[in-house]
């Protein structure tokens, strides 16, 4: 007997999710805090959604080769959809490793678009589904489940009642009450890893005038680069549009004038690369700029002496494991686990058990790497931008300063070190399979002498940035 499922949140992974098992016969009600959204103009998505309960729903997004494949297995109408209405694919394994590719790198390809207008098709094909039911405005406060050894989920508490279920997938991402209301329920639960990115973003939308196009550009999804105290990049987005992105310590206070539109815009003409998108004949800004911070890297392991902590309750996405959005790895994960747990649950049907282990066994090793990789580049960077850089075995530096200074910067001058760069950054692979390719790490320490110096002045110093920061305000 297959149990109806009931899904915490209408993001993308519990979309997954839904239309997985829906397609597999399975009932399906998704349970959203938001109000309904407007599906008729993906386009206009991003004016038109109002998603209080995703605070990153505007910021930007870049769908990698993992999430290009996801889709172009799971729900190709969706993707084809996309390119249809003004995403783009950027083919990073043919500009890059062309000489070195085979067969399994189909999916090299990055897809620029802003998140709002990649939702609204996926939700489009969600709601398209006849088993599948969208219940907005409805608030989740938690589970209930039973008292045996181990519990068993038996409903979701919302602000209009409690929804009766068997089956729960929690997908309401990293501000989910799922967990907190177990603990208050004195249900023990696997340990969790956590730890601060460091990072607070500084993000604002521009659009091309009309009959103007991108300026040229070097790099491989944007212009972007890492200096003394920032990160800085372009994320192109669908019909003409793209952010520009600066990322700086959270503790560096001195910046937070950033947020200031008139900071930020002269902050942006010191960057050599981003300077010629924010050029008023060549593009508009449509959005103030939008700060987002507090942000942690998040992994929770899924099992508990060897089995679920509660029979019938599973979770993906951000509420499972949840890293610095500059790796654009969240939505490569969550839509994964969506679809593969909704494929798992129908062969698997009423055995929650046997659901929770095969889920574990597909996605928990995945997820942790991914954690630790992110965590490890959040602490060493910085640790950099502190004056405290760490040491390591790779050329000096721990790994991931080896990958961010020598094999990334390397990627422009071989195709095979390319390959295994961009297959790792666009989570093909296995983000720890690159420490462990030596043939691969020997070609990127060679290459080193030949690593082009950054140009003087291409990037505004820390105290540049300060001084740009702490001036009054001009209302710009």
């Amino acid at each position: 007997m297959i149990d109806p499922l009931i899904i915490v949140g209408a993001g993308p992974a519990g979309l997954a999710c839904g239309i997985a098992a829906a397609r597999r016969g399975i009932p399906v009600t998704i349970l959203e805090r938001d109000a309904p959204q407007p599906l008729d103009d993906p386009a206009g998505a991003f004016e038109s959604w109002t998603r209080p309960g995703v605070a990153h729903e505007r910021l930007p997004h870049s769908l990698l080769g993992r999430t290009r494949r996801a889709l172009r297995e799971h729900t190709p109408e969706v993707l084809g959809q996309m390119l249809e209405q003004g995403a783009w694919e950027n083919p990073v394994g043919a500009r890059f490793a062309g000489a070195a590719l085979e067969a399994s790198d189909e999916d090299l390809v990055v897809i620029h678009t802003r998140r709002p207008f990649f939702e609204c098709l996926l939700r489009r094909a969600a709601e398209a589904e006849p088993l599948l039911t969208i219940r907005s405005n409805l608030k989740v406060t938690g589970v209930d489940v039973t008292a045996q050894s181990p519990p068993r989920v038996t409903g979701v508490r919302t602000d209009a009642g409690t929804v009766a279920g068997q089956l729960v997938v929690d997908a309401g991402g990293r501000r989910s009450p799922v967990r907190e209301s177990l603990a208050e329920a004195g249900v023990a639960l696997p340990p969790s890893a956590t730890e601060p990115c460091s990072l607070i973003y500084y993000t604002r939308y521009f659009r091309l005038r009309e009959a103007v196009d991108y300026p040229a550009w070097q790099g491989v999804v944007g212009p972007s680069g890492t200096t003394d105290s920032v990160r800085f990049s372009i994320f192109f987005g669908d019909n003409r549009t793209f952010a520009i992105v600066l990322g700086v310590l959270t503790s560096l206070h001195e910046l937070r004038g950033l947020s200031r539109p008139d900071v930020f815009m002269a902050a942006v003409a010191r960057f050599k690369s981003l300077a010629p998108f924010a050029r008023p004949e060549i593009a508009l800004p449509t959005t103030d700029v939008v700060p987002f911070g507090s942000l942690h890297n998040v992994f929770h392991e899924p099992l508990l002496d060897e089995g679920p902590p509660v029979l019938g309750l599973h979770f993906i996405g951000d509420a499972y494991c949840h890293t610095n959005p500059l790796f654009a790895w969240g939505l490569c994960l969550g839509l994964h686990q969506g679809f593969q747990l909704g494929s798992l649950i129908a062969e698997h049907p009423g055995d929650a058990h046997a659901q929770a282990l095969a889920l574990a066994d597909l996605c928990a090793d995945e997820a942790r790497q991914c954690f630790n990789v992110v965590a490890e580049e959040d602490r060493d960077r910085t640790a950099a931008w502190s004056g405290e850089a760490l040491t390591g075995p790779w050329q000096g530096r721990t790994f991931a300063g080896f990958v961010r200074q020598c094999a990334l910067p390397a990627v422009g001058l071989d195709p095979y070190v390319a390959r295994a760069v961009l297959r790792r950054s666009n989570l093909l692979d296995r983000p720890e399979e690159l420490s462990r390719n030596q043939a691969i790490l020997q070609r990127v320490m060679e290459l080193q002498p030949q690593l082009p110096a950054p140009a003087p002045g291409s990037a505004p110093s820390r105290e540049e940035l300060v001084e740009l920061a702490s001036a009054p305000s001009t209302h710009a």
